[in-house]
């Protein structure tokens, strides 16, 4: 009987670990309306809030707007004059009252790139 009351609780308590380390989890939801929002950086002219496009857009839609500027889902990181910049969506706010179509460039056949304005 002692043996098998021990295996009992060796079961118990492995199966407690087992909940504990691949159980659920708490998931992040992420800011709502009235927390401070996370800014990766602020270059003056356009705002990096954050990498993770998981999190729900809203709140982030609202802060940009509230601050006179264009949300982007998909913006780049990087600082508005950049020469070389990473190719990662994050949320961010163009500040600078430029339209994003203003700044972009088209390719020709022979390969070189040329602004559009």
């Amino acid at each position: 009987m002692g043996k098998k009351i021990f295996y009992i609780i060796i079961a118990i308590v492995v199966l407690l670990a087992v909940y504990y380390l691949v159980g659920p989890t708490k998931q992040v939801e992420g800011p709502t309306p009235g927390d401070e929002l996370p800014i990766e950086n602020d270059f003056g002219s356009k705002i990096v809030y954050t990498t993770n496009v998981e999190l729900d857009p809203g709140p982030f839609e609202a802060d940009c707007e509230a601050r006179g500027g264009t949300f982007d889902g998909c913006g780049s990181v990087c600082e508005p004059e950049a020469d070389i910049c990473a190719e990662v969506c994050a949320y961010t706010c163009d500040l600078s009252g430029e339209d994003a179509g203003e700044n972009a460039t088209t390719t020709t056949e022979n390969g070189t790139s040329t602004e559009m304005e």
